[in-house]
């Protein structure tokens, strides 16, 4: 699933430059997201066999994703013909280069990344970023309130996600039967210490995600429900 930002509503001489047009940006990773042109073919494919019940789980991604296969999003028209989910690693990612975490709190952009919100430590606003815009980011920093960040929401930018953690750590359970499909997050603790627990230690979240069987012609729907937890910034 696409990483769409919406730097258009960026407010005036926040960056160096105003955003040309009204467009959206793109996060580029090298994954298959960004393969536009043969995700369309297959999305275009099921769309025109009248293919029901389509899904894809995948992992690799060291996060947590779930919503709509599209092969385009507005301002283009959206069709979604499928499901997609992305499970969180189990184990923290490695990275060559640590990060300045004071910079970035200095930064115009902190909003963005790492919030500035009272509370303990970085908060993930790049999540709150991904699923409802700028405007929910700077709100959010602005009040704290998270219920009038999320009215600030941009409902064209990503109606093809329900939830984006891009840093959670955990696993996905699937369950698929003929009427419907449901998927669970289970996100942990970041796992850089053992716990003794039998059960692995406390968790952060869990959401439960099902989707009714669909018929042909039809759009497919994500019903998303928290079970355990507070995953505010994802949902």
């Amino acid at each position: 699933m696409e990483e769409r930002v919406d730097p258009q509503n960026l407010p005036d001489g926040l960056a160096a430059k105003k955003w040309p047009g009204e467009g959206y940006g793109i996060i580029p990773i090298a994954d298959v997201s960004n393969a536009f042109l043969e995700k369309g073919e297959i999305y275009d494919f099921v769309r025109e066999h009248g293919i029901t019940g389509f899904a894809t789980v995948a992992g690799d991604r060291h996060a947590f994703w779930a919503g709509l296969s599209a092969k385009s999003l507005p301002p283009r028209k959206f069709e979604p013909v499928g499901l997609a989910f992305v499970t969180g690693s189990i184990q923290p990612r490695e990275h060559g280069n640590p990060i300045n975490i004071a910079s970035l709190r200095t930064s115009a952009f902190a909003p963005f990344s790492l919030g500035r919100a009272p509370g303990p430590g970085p908060q993930p606003m790049i999540n709150m970023l991904l699923r409802h815009g700028v405007r929910s980011c700077l709100e959010y920093v602005k009040a704290g309130d998270i219920a009038k960040a999320r009215e600030q929401s941009n409902p064209q930018m990503s109606p093809h996600l329900s939830f984006v953690d891009t840093g959670g750590h955990g696993y996905a359970v699937v369950r698929v039967s003929n009427n419907d499909l449901e998927t669970e997050f289970v996100c942990i603790e970041r796992p850089v210490n053992r716990h003794d627990q039998p059960d692995g230690g406390p968790l952060n979240y869990r959401v439960r995600f099902r989707a009714p069987m669909w018929r042909k012609g039809e759009t497919p729907k994500l019903d998303t429900k928290v079970v355990e937890g507070d995953p505010k910034f994802s949902i």
